[in-house]
Order: structure tokens, then sequence, then C-alpha cells
């Protein structure tokens, strides 16, 4: 028997379940208060402008241009120019092997197509409950496997495209909202102020609060708090105690800490691993 030679083909993009599906028309004034969360999240902008926040990258975005914020990536948005935003947004498990550090992609008319008719789609094909998938309605086991194959395609098209322009990094609020995050970042164990922060980044007070209020969308102590949590939940998941994880990331106690940790991750830490 003559014997074939084959080539394996590495799977790349790989999705195994979605979260979210929607596409919303925002207020000019909508700004969502930052988040982080466990899985990807593609944010693309259908109409209007839009401000993100992803980390600490800062980009201003046309219709027709998307941002897939990685998971446990920080993020935000909020409309810009002035007129309303038509936002779309999925968000899925899976794994991402391509290079994802640009962030910020131009999407293709095909693939704007390709993306409207997935949230034409999703409530045939799954039980929403709001913006979430709740499941799989019945006899449409086989229309969202192919849902999660067209949103692979679609992301494996979008991710060889051309880089796209964002913001200007050199921005004097761009700047001074990177030394921010940085200071937070590099200060993740200790019980940080607003004058601490202040201090470590040689910025007023009110101008650290204003400048990050602008960029991050939620307060600077919310965000040490859920950055805290981030953290926390890799060093639970390395198999330190409770207690351990809650005195090296500064808390007063392991009451408060928990207490903390169930308000932002919905669940208290000792079922955390």
């Amino acid at each position: 028997m003559e014997e074939y030679r084959y080539v394996r083909i590495p799977r790349v993009i790989s999705i195994d379940s979605v979260v979210t599906v929607f596409n919303k028309l925002y207020e000019p004034d909508f700004r969502y208060a930052g988040e982080y969360h466990d899985f990807w999240e593609l944010q693309c902008v259908l109409s209007g402008r839009a401000g993100i926040c992803s980390e600490d990258n800062i980009y201003s975005l046309c219709a027709g241009q998307l941002v897939l914020h990685r998971p446990m990536a920080f993020h935000s948005v909020w409309t810009e120019g002035g007129d309303p935003l038509g936002l779309g947004v999925i968000s899925f498990r899976g794994s991402v092997a391509a290079d994802t550090s640009r962030r910020l992609y131009n999407v293709p008319d095909d693939c704007m197509h390709a993306l409207n008719e997935l949230f034409r789609d999703a409530p045939r094909i799954f039980n929403m409950e709001d913006i979430e998938v709740g499941g799989i309605r019945d006899e449409s086991s086989l229309d969202a496997q192919r849902f999660l194959s067209r949103l692979e395609l679609l992301l494996a098209t979008v991710l060889a495209t051309e880089a796209a322009q964002g913001r200007d990094d050199e921005s004097i609020g761009v700047r001074n909202f990177r030394l921010i995050h940085a200071a937070i970042a590099a200060n993740i164990e200790r019980r940080l102020t607003v004058a601490d922060i202040a201090k470590l980044c040689s910025m007023s007070e009110s101008n650290v609060k204003k400048v990050f209020s602008k960029y991050a969308g939620c307060g600077l102590i919310e965000y040490c708090n859920k950055a805290k949590i981030v953290r926390a939940k890799e060093l639970l998941a390395s198999g330190m105690s409770v207690g351990e994880v809650a005195d090296a990331l500064g808390f007063d106690n392991q009451n408060y800490f928990s207490t903390v940790f169930k308000r932002i991750a919905g669940i208290p830490p000792s079922r955390f691993r």
C-alpha cells in the first residue's frame, strides 16, 4: 500500500466557548468602568469613535477597527468625538497562540460583514441572558460549532492584517497614565494611598486622580484592589494560603482581604484554586 505523507496543522487559534455576544449603540457621554476577567474579549467599533484603554495602552478607534484584550488585561472604553458609539463585543475562552501584542487592528470589509452576521445569528443559536451566553438552543449544536469556527476564521484573518494606528503614545496624559500604572504594578504588595502614588510619580494628587479616572474609567483605589485580586489569584493557584496571600499583598487582615476578594471575584478566596 502506498504511503501518504501528511502535514500536521497547528491550531493557532482555538476557541472552545463563548461568554458574551452583543452590539449596542451608546450615548455620546458613555463611559464603561475598567474591568479584568479571565477570558479574551474582542471590542469592535461599528460606528462613531471610541477611546479604549488596554492595560497601559490608550487607543482611539474609528469604525472598522477593533482591539483584542488578552485574559486578565485591564480594559475600559468610552465614547469620543461627541457622536453615539456603535460597539460590538464578543468574549470567549480558548487559546490564541498568534502574536497579539499590537492589540489594535483594522477590520477588512468582508470581516466586518462576517462579524455582523455573528451578532445577528447569536440569539438564534444561543440562549442569551442579556449580553451573556446562557447555553445552546435545542438542536443548534452544529450551528454553535460553526459559530466558533466562523469566529476563529474572522480572528485569523484580522490578526494577519496590517497594523492599525492608535492614539499618539507621547501625549502627556498617556505618559502620566503609564507612570501611574507602572507605579501600582511595581508596588502591588504595598497598601498604596493616592498620596503614595502621587509621590512615586512626582505628580499632584488631584492630577493623579484626574488622569487615572480619564483613562481607566474607575477610581484609583478601586483599580489597586482589582490589580491585587488578579495577583492574589496567581498566588493562590501557586499553593499559598489565604492568610499568606493577604499578608503578601498588604491587606490589614485576612478577613478584609476575603471581603475584597469576594466582592471583585464573586467567590471567597478559600474556594479559588
